[in-house]
């Protein structure tokens, strides 16, 4: 062990360098403390965030009740003030989304049993909230948001509002077509594989090229020659990048779930 001595007014005082700073039962317990305050902490959240889901679920069904009797239907609008103080907090987002809140927002946004399509303010008011949420493709699979919005897209009357729901439907399908791209296995000579370009720029078909891959040896015997007449493997397969596209689109068109 190393020791150094260094006097003070008589008193001789013991370093130890070989013990690291921060260890010895005082810093495991204060750790302890905080993580079972940052515990205490995310529970709390977890009940505020059920506590509003509730409250947004009640708010749909007051107003499908209010319009079936031929009332004004208020009670979302109401409560977005509430949704946007919530929204303020990240950790609150993240509990927002882990708990089921997309398909909730799907609810609002899409048509009531009776026909009715949401207001322009409710719409608008939700897209600027949506678009704060850190929604990842396992929250858009388990959810139908992506489909609500865009059988929504024909009745949205601001510009500037369809532009943002259009962002949001590009980000989501860039998230699948990254997702089934990758899927897609290596092929044989003679077929193609999807390669993406760049990460940066709108996952169109441009931004995909179709690499062949290179010939085999002739002598490579491992695998049997192909025919030259006909295809023994049955029918050309289709294109990797039409089918990712239809993997995408199968992922972003759930129906909406009722409540």
């Amino acid at each position: 062990m190393s020791i150094s001595y260094s006097r003070y007014a008589g008193m001789t005082k013991v370093y130890d360098y070989t013990k690291k700073p921060n260890e010895g039962p005082a810093f495991d317990a204060l750790l302890n403390k905080r993580k079972r305050t940052k515990a205490d902490e995310e529970d709390a959240i977890g009940v505020e965030c059920e506590d509003l889901l509730t409250a947004m679920r009640d708010a749909y069904q007051s107003d499908l009740s209010n319009l079936m009797s031929g009332q004004p239907a208020l009670e979302k609008l109401k409560l977005l003030p509430r949704i946007e103080r919530e929204f303020a907090s990240t950790a609150f987002l993240r509990q927002y989304v882990k708990r089921g809140g997309l398909e909730v927002f799907s609810r609002w946004l899409s048509r009531s049993e009776l026909g009715d399509l949401p207001t322009q303010n409710l719409v608008k008011s939700c897209v600027s909230l949506i678009q704060k949420l850190n929604i990842e493709l396992k929250d858009i699979r388990n959810s139908s948001l992506a489909r609500t919005l865009s059988d929504l897209k024909p009745h949205v009357k601001d510009p500037e509002v369809l532009g943002n729901i259009q962002k949001l439907i590009d980000r989501w399908t860039r998230l699948a077509l990254d997702e089934a791209a990758a899927d897609e296995p290596t092929l044989n000579v003679g077929h193609r594989k999807v390669v993406h370009v760049s990460t940066e720029e709108p996952r169109s078909k441009n931004a995909y090229k179709i690499v062949t891959l290179p010939t085999r040896s002739v002598m490579d015997f491992t695998n049997a020659p192909r025919s030259k007449v006909g295809n023994p493997e049955g029918p050309a397969s289709e294109d990797p990048f039409k089918r990712s596209v239809k993997k995408a689109k199968k992922l972003l068109g759930k129906p909406v779930k009722k409540m």
